[in-house]
């Protein structure tokens, strides 16, 4: 790849996503520790409002949600800035919740070196998904599969994974594994609860605040710029397959992390993980949020399962089909979701107060 601070590819991705894209170029320059600390804000308030609300059981429900957000966070990273849509984003999830779980049971003799810790069993999980996703990148990107193609193949994987977990005794077959352990080191456990709520927290701010100030350097705006144009951006001397293998390692990376939380939260893993089931529900939680914000698929992860959760209760037989409604318009009128519609609220507010004349004095 040509050097990222060269003056000919600077000017070119200046060219390509610079004048042009005044949305993307506020959102470039949104610092890293302002959206981080708007995340885990986010996640607090959410732990505090379940917990009024449900209890302890509330906050695990909440601490799920912030998982599933974690996990949508990944699928951002793919879909939103590298720019092409996955439907296999639950096989990264579930191979970071299994490679947690096998190592943890010591499901896996040949890897009894690691020991049967859970700090054991989250590294190999994440480096499970990420080996999977950048083998899948790294076929699909120099094969120059793009668009629907590259949808089709991604469930195609969902599909086949799925099917080989049921029939295989590693994955549990159809019943799953179960008696996974918690997160822990030494005599410190987070057995559910405030902890567990805690500690994904904090870890989900980390990864938005190293994804937001990855994204905000020259190699961020390279990525821009291959999603603009991807065939200018290589005429500037980009090698666009080598930049989505990265990014989609670096997505599996986070989607992987949110399957080994999800592993050590509920104790149980089964081979729905793999499936198209929660990669479909992922890719609506980003929609739902707004793209390309990191935040947003958090929020619409949050929403989308508080809403089906008090749907439920309401309308037992009939809530998927209120809850697919109040998605649909919120997709079509928010533009980029919520946190699309959030700013463009924003914008008309300041727009009024700012054409509203000052007390005492006559309007112009």
């Amino acid at each position: 790849m040509a050097s990222l601070g060269s003056s000919r590819l600077r000017r070119g991705i200046a060219g390509l996503i610079g004048p042009s894209d005044g949305e993307g170029a506020r959102r470039s320059k949104e610092r890293p520790f302002a959206l981080a600390s708007k995340t885990l804000l986010f996640a607090a308030a959410v732990g505090v409002a379940s917990f009024f609300w449900g209890g302890r059981g509330g906050v695990d429900q909440a601490t799920l949600w912030l998982i599933f957000g974690m996990l949508a966070v990944g699928v951002d990273v793919w879909w939103g800035y590298a720019g092409l849509l996955s439907f296999g984003h639950g096989v990264f999830f579930g191979l970071g919740a299994f490679g947690y779980a096998w190592i943890t049971t010591g499901s896996l003799p040949w890897f009894s070196f690691l020991g049967q810790t859970p700090l054991a069993g989250a590294l190999f999980g994440v480096v499970a998904a990420t080996a999977m996703g950048a083998l899948v990148a790294y076929f699909l990107s120099y094969g120059r599969v793009t668009g629907a193609y590259f949808c089709i193949v991604t469930m195609a994987l969902s599909f086949l994974l799925a099917a080989l977990a049921q029939g295989t005794p590693l994955f549990g077959g159809f019943t799953g594994l179960g008696g996974v352990p918690p997160l822990g080191i030494g005599r410190f456990s987070s057995s559910g609860g405030a902890a567990m709520l805690a500690i994904v927290a904090v870890t989900l701010t980390v990864a938005v605040y190293l994804l937001r100030w990855l994204l905000n350097t020259n190699l961020g705006r390279v990525i821009d710029g291959s999603r603009e144009n991807e065939t200018r951006i290589e005429y500037l001397g980009a090698n666009v397959p080598k930049l989505r293998v990265m990014m989609m390692a670096l997505s599996a990376a986070v989607s992987g992390l949110a399957g080994v939380f999800f592993a050590a939260h509920s104790g149980y893993v089964s081979s729905d993980l793999l499936g198209m089931g929660i990669s479909t529900e992922a890719v609506i939680w980003v929609a739902v949020g707004g793209r390309m914000t990191l935040i947003g698929p958090v929020i619409g992860a949050v929403a989308v399962r508080a809403a089906g959760y008090a749907l439920s209760g309401v309308a037992t037989s009939f809530w998927q089909l209120f809850l697919g409604l109040v998605i649909v318009i919120l997709v079509l009128v928010g533009g980029n979701g919520i946190v699309g519609l959030g700013r463009a609220t924003t914008g008309w507010i300041r727009g009024k107060m700012a054409k509203k004349p000052a007390v005492g004095k006559a309007p112009t």
